[in-house]
């Protein structure tokens, strides 16, 4: 799926850069399209009896994978004139595959640290900053799923596994750090800097952590500039998505009267 070597004249002189412009809206807009979708389904997921969180897998779906992957493989078709990424995604370099193996759990673990460093600062945005937020909008402490069936809090974490812990990961990282952080190759040492701000902008949908998303996930950027290799960042984020998928589900069932 495009992973031969990127062509020279792709990222070469005969191909004129993207302007910072453009690079700010390709992150962003996607952003605005899951928003849009999730506001639009909350109301019917309510009146429905399932979590606001189910709104946003779905928006996750139809705003991630029609609209990025479909970005893709639009500039493949403008580049190949057929459907295909080669050409298309950068940061395609091998590495050993121990290197997977250290570098992922490492990833993992210091994302985790920042994640429990930084919580009781989303928690304080949460309740001072952001308050004006209606009370679904935050889906971080398990006890707001405690109240659902145990029906639909099983589809629902199955679909956060298959929608937010494979399905998302996948396609955000080959159109964030494959696509769009190998064109900020220009900005140097600031390049993982941007499209890791950018990402974490791109997250309209949960404003109180955005503190712990650009900290937690700027070393798996980084590496991944240094490292020329997107599939760290997709393993990682896969793995840091299913964990917490996992958790929190574990916390849920937890909650609930025997």
């Amino acid at each position: 799926m495009g992973s031969s070597a990127v062509p020279q004249s792709y990222f070469g002189e005969a191909q004129l850069p993207y302007s910072l412009t453009k690079l700010v809206l390709l992150h962003l807009v996607p952003g605005v399209a899951i928003l849009v979708i999730y506001l639009a389904l909350v109301p019917l997921a309510r009146s429905r009896g399932w979590p606001p969180f189910s709104a946003l897998l779905l928006a996750a779906l139809f705003g991630v994978v029609p609209v990025q992957l479909g970005h893709l493989f639009l500039v493949g078709r403008k580049l190949n004139h057929r459907l295909s990424l080669v050409g298309v995604l950068g940061n395609n370099s091998k590495l050993p595959k121990w290197q997977y193996f250290a570098f992922v759990p490492l990833l993992c673990l210091i994302a985790i640290v920042i994640l429990l460093a930084t919580g009781p600062i989303d928690g304080w945005l949460t309740r001072n900053v952001f308050a004006w937020l209606p009370s679904w909008y935050f889906f971080a402490d398990p006890a707001v799923f405690a109240s659902y069936p145990r029906r639909i809090l099983a589809i629902t974490f199955g679909a956060r596994i298959l929608i937010d812990g494979l399905m998302v990961p996948f396609v955000e990282k080959l159109y964030f750090r494959a696509y769009l952080l190998a064109r900020l190759e220009r900005f140097g040492r600031w390049a993982p800097v941007i499209n890791g701000g950018l990402f974490t902008f791109y997250h309209f949908w949960q404003p109180q952590n955005y503190l712990t998303i650009f900290f937690g996930m700027f070393p798996m950027v980084w590496l991944t500039w240094w490292k020329k290799n997107y599939r760290l960042a997709i393993l990682t984020h896969m793995a840091l998505n299913l964990i917490g998928g996992l958790l929190t589900y574990s916390l849920v069932v937890g909650m609930r009267p025997v």
